[in-house]
């Protein structure tokens, strides 16, 4: 199975999933050196809050650095984990459509547009070859023909 969802590859979704426990955890970490720091105990409410998160792990590197670095670490893998995974996505997913496109054209099938033809439709079912829609393509052209539609 190379995919769980019809349209998302799945090494996306892995991705998606990793980035998301990265995040959890290096929040997770900061909060912990945060209440672990003898420096940090003014940051705490700072860490706690999701959005001031990063300006308290900002402020508790710059009094415990040593307390503070593995939460770093974990947000940096996080924001690494974005870029890697997109480079592998977009490599699989390239490599599957040229498979596809070799297996299409060993099969004798061209995918050019231009050799393309519609199925045949019967004259009652085209719903293009209607009187309102040919008075207004003949209307559209620049003779006088055009003209004469036109004031139709």
């Amino acid at each position: 199975m190379n995919q769980i969802l019809p349209v998302i590859p799945v090494s996306t979704l892995i991705a998606f999933v990793a980035t998301l426990l990265l995040l959890v955890g290096g929040y997770a970490l900061s909060i912990s050196a945060g209440f672990k720091s003898d420096k940090g105990k003014g940051l705490r409410f700072l860490l706690v809050v999701p959005v001031t998160n990063p300006l308290g792990l900002v402020v508790l590197l710059s009094r415990d650095f040593k307390k503070a670095i593995p939460a770093l670490i974990i947000y940096l893998l996080a924001l690494l984990t974005l870029p890697v995974s997109g480079a592998i996505t977009e490599r699989t997913e390239r490599a599957r459509l040229q498979n596809y496109v070799e297996t299409v054209n060993s099969q004798g099938v061209s995918l050019d547009p231009k050799d393309l033809e519609p199925p045949p439709v019967p004259a009652e079912k085209n719903v293009w070859n209607h009187p309102f829609l040919e008075l207004l393509a003949t209307a559209a052209t620049h003779d006088e023909s055009g003209q004469e539609a036109r004031m139709k």
